[in-house]
């Protein structure tokens, strides 16, 4: 396999499959110019709270915009309740100590007035914790001029001189497999299976933002992602 490109939008906290292709790709294209949808995952994400998963939504003084376009609603009383219901949740996390200072000042101390802004700050805050380094650039860099999802993203692998494309599975029903083939691109979807790690509570909630695993594993959370950490007969993970 040569260059892999995969893109994805640039979501709020995102869950862990998010980083899990991130991981995988060469270089990873945050969709910014696109409409944004207010049911998606770009302005919301889940957390595991002591009664289940709380969902965290950042308030937006516009709709019908692009990504790159969207504005915050300028009460930052959201800032304070994010970060409340972050702190009550993982504050006896194991490595809340060392993490929560890269978050606190996201909530306590910055004014965000776009969503690009702030989701593009926390994807690279993260990012750099996990330790990745690949490359990481802006569909709206590229002027691309496709009209399908697949023309727009096969024009992107090839501007970038990517011979595959790192799909995610929600995509099956609307990737036209035949188009790639016909473009050179290979098209191969994400093979993430979600992992059972450690977390603060009995039962355990899947597809949460990526800081439950940090707050939980702290230097472990890559390893966890890729599936290179060692478990237990019934998929725990071992100490």
């Amino acid at each position: 396999m040569g260059m892999v490109v995969a893109i994805h939008q640039p979501n709020y906290l995102p869950w862990l499959g998010y980083f899990y292709k991130m991981a995988n790709c060469d270089t990873f294209v945050l969709q910014d110019d696109v409409l944004l949808s207010e049911r998606s995952f770009t302005r919301r994400c889940y957390i595991r709270a002591r009664d289940g998963a709380r969902i965290l939504s950042v308030p937006l003084a516009t709709k019908g915009v692009r990504i790159n376009e969207a504005a915050i609603c300028n009460d930052r009383r959201w800032q304070l309740r994010h970060w409340h219901v972050m702190e009550d949740a993982y504050r006896s996390s194991r490595y809340w100590e060392e993490y929560s200072p890269h978050f606190e000042h996201v909530y306590r101390e910055t004014p965000w007035s776009t969503l690009i802004q702030l989701n593009v700050f926390l994807i690279m805050t993260v990012r750099t914790m996990l330790g990745l380094n690949n490359k990481i650039i802006f569909s709206s860099e590229l002027s691309t001029t496709g009209n399908g999802r697949s023309d727009r993203v096969i024009e992107i692998c090839t501007r970038l001189g990517a011979d595959t494309y790192l799909s995610g599975t929600g995509a099956r029903s609307y990737n036209n497999e035949g188009e790639f083939r016909r473009a050179g691109v290979n098209l191969v979807y994400s093979d993430f299976e979600h992992p059972v790690y450690r977390q603060l509570w009995d039962g355990f909630v899947p597809k949460l933002s990526i800081v439950d695993l940090l707050f939980n594993e702290g230097p472990r959370s890559l390893d966890i992602l890729k599936g290179s950490s060692k478990r237990h007969s019934d998929g725990s993970l071992l100490e």
